[in-house]
Protein backbone atom coordinates (compact mmCIF):
# COMPACT_ATOMS: atom_id res chain seq x y z
CA UNK A 1 0.00 0.00 0.00
CA UNK A 2 1.41 3.60 -1.29
CA UNK A 3 1.11 6.19 1.92
CA UNK A 4 -1.56 9.41 1.41
CA UNK A 5 0.59 12.59 0.72
CA UNK A 6 -1.23 16.00 0.37
CA UNK A 7 0.80 19.25 -1.32
CA UNK A 8 0.35 22.20 0.97
CA UNK A 9 1.23 25.85 -0.13
CA UNK A 10 1.51 28.23 2.68
CA UNK A 11 1.80 31.96 0.08
CA UNK A 12 0.03 32.13 -3.23
CA UNK A 13 3.58 31.20 -5.29
CA UNK A 14 5.01 29.74 -2.13
CA UNK A 15 6.83 26.75 -2.27
CA UNK A 16 4.81 23.60 -1.99
CA UNK A 17 5.37 21.11 0.84
CA UNK A 18 4.20 17.75 1.59
CA UNK A 19 2.57 16.34 4.41
CA UNK A 20 0.40 13.13 5.61
CA UNK A 21 -3.19 13.72 5.22
CA UNK A 22 -3.36 11.78 8.19
CA UNK A 23 -6.73 10.05 7.06
CA UNK A 24 -8.93 12.98 6.52
CA UNK A 25 -10.52 13.12 2.52
CA UNK A 26 -8.82 15.97 1.22
CA UNK A 27 -8.90 18.17 -2.23
CA UNK A 28 -7.29 21.39 -3.51
CA UNK A 29 -8.15 24.33 -2.37
CA UNK A 30 -9.04 22.87 1.37
CA UNK A 31 -7.97 24.92 3.70
CA UNK A 32 -5.86 23.05 6.31
CA UNK A 33 -4.13 23.02 9.67
CA UNK A 34 -0.75 21.30 9.51
CA UNK A 35 2.23 20.47 11.70
CA UNK A 36 5.83 22.23 10.84
CA UNK A 37 8.74 22.57 12.82
CA UNK A 38 7.78 26.16 13.24
CA UNK A 39 4.15 25.00 15.59
CA UNK A 40 0.51 24.37 13.53
CA UNK A 41 0.38 26.81 10.41
CA UNK A 42 -2.20 27.36 7.93
CA UNK A 43 -1.91 26.59 4.09
CA UNK A 44 -4.11 25.49 1.34
CA UNK A 45 -4.23 22.18 -0.25
CA UNK A 46 -2.68 23.06 -3.68
CA UNK A 47 -1.87 19.32 -4.67
CA UNK A 48 -4.61 16.14 -3.85
CA UNK A 49 -3.32 12.75 -2.29
CA UNK A 50 -3.85 11.10 -5.53
CA UNK A 51 -1.99 13.33 -7.39
CA UNK A 52 1.24 12.75 -5.50
CA UNK A 53 3.87 10.40 -6.41
CA UNK A 54 5.12 9.50 -3.01
CA UNK A 55 8.91 8.19 -4.00
CA UNK A 56 9.66 11.38 -5.10
CA UNK A 57 9.94 12.43 -1.59
CA UNK A 58 12.23 11.77 1.15
CA UNK A 59 11.94 11.76 4.87
CA UNK A 60 9.13 11.31 7.54
CA UNK A 61 6.38 13.83 6.76
CA UNK A 62 4.43 15.93 9.51
CA UNK A 63 1.05 15.46 9.77
CA UNK A 64 -2.12 17.50 8.94
CA UNK A 65 -3.88 18.55 12.05
CA UNK A 66 -7.54 19.28 10.02
CA UNK A 67 -8.84 20.84 8.28
CA UNK A 68 -8.92 25.00 8.38
CA UNK A 69 -12.03 26.58 10.38
CA UNK A 70 -11.03 30.14 9.53
CA UNK A 71 -9.65 31.25 12.79
CA UNK A 72 -6.43 31.61 13.44
CA UNK A 73 -4.00 29.76 15.87
CA UNK A 74 -2.77 31.69 18.41
CA UNK A 75 0.46 31.17 19.63
CA UNK A 76 -0.43 30.79 23.29
CA UNK A 77 -3.24 28.05 22.84
CA UNK A 78 -0.44 26.38 20.39
CA UNK A 79 1.89 26.12 23.68
CA UNK A 80 -0.65 25.34 26.44
CA UNK A 81 -2.76 22.44 24.49
CA UNK A 82 0.50 20.96 22.85
CA UNK A 83 -0.51 20.20 19.33
CA UNK A 84 -2.28 23.52 18.22
CA UNK A 85 -5.88 22.68 18.75
CA UNK A 86 -8.56 23.58 21.75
Amino acid sequence: MVPEVVGVRFARAGKVEYFDPSGLELSAGDEVLVETQDGPKEGRVVIAPAQVVHSDLRGPLEPVLSKACGEPVEPSKRASSGNGLS
